[in-house]
């Protein structure tokens, strides 16, 4: 797996020939669920890799296809604090390249991960990492507030 998670930290296009191969998605899902920790922490390796790196085009496509449900998986990984870092740079990233992604987001449970980050109460996190997650969240916030202003209306009948 290691091996998937170096082409993944490679150029676009070699993030793009690794997703077009037949079942990759499935393939690293499957084997994220269902396999011990040091396979889990290598695929979230090219999952984060994929989606720091990707060109706009595969970011669209990795982000329609169910890659991310590793993510809230990967943000829970507390001892793998470089991972954890490079996941919140892909969330980053991803929200430059796309602000409606919040939506994805929320969708496959990334910003709730993001929220028990921020609220964490034990040592798990460091002081970094829960500043990065309330700064995703306050964007959200923002985004939501502009996107969907609070107004008063009046039902007419």
């Amino acid at each position: 797996m290691w091996i998937l998670s170096n082409i993944a930290a490679g150029s676009q296009r070699q993030i793009d020939l690794l997703f077009e191969t037949n079942d990759i998605v499935e393939i690293l899902t499957d084997t994220f669920f269902y396999d011990d920790y040091r396979i889990r922490k290598e695929i979230g390796w090219t999952v984060i890799n994929a989606l720091t790196g990707a060109s706009g085009n595969r970011s669209r496509w990795l982000c329609a296809s169910n890659v991310l449900s590793i993510v809230p998986h990967v943000l829970n990984m507390y001892a793998e604090h470089d991972l954890i870092g490079r996941t919140l740079n892909a969330i980053e990233l991803l929200i430059e390249k796309q602000i409606n992604y919040f939506f994805i987001l929320e969708n496959y449970q990334i910003m709730e991960a993001l929220r028990q980050i921020a609220q964490n109460q034990n040592n798990c996190y460091d002081i970094h990492v829960k500043a990065r997650a309330r700064q995703l969240l306050n964007k959200e916030s923002d985004y939501k507030m502009q996107r969907i202003p609070a107004n008063t209306y009046i039902l007419i009948r």
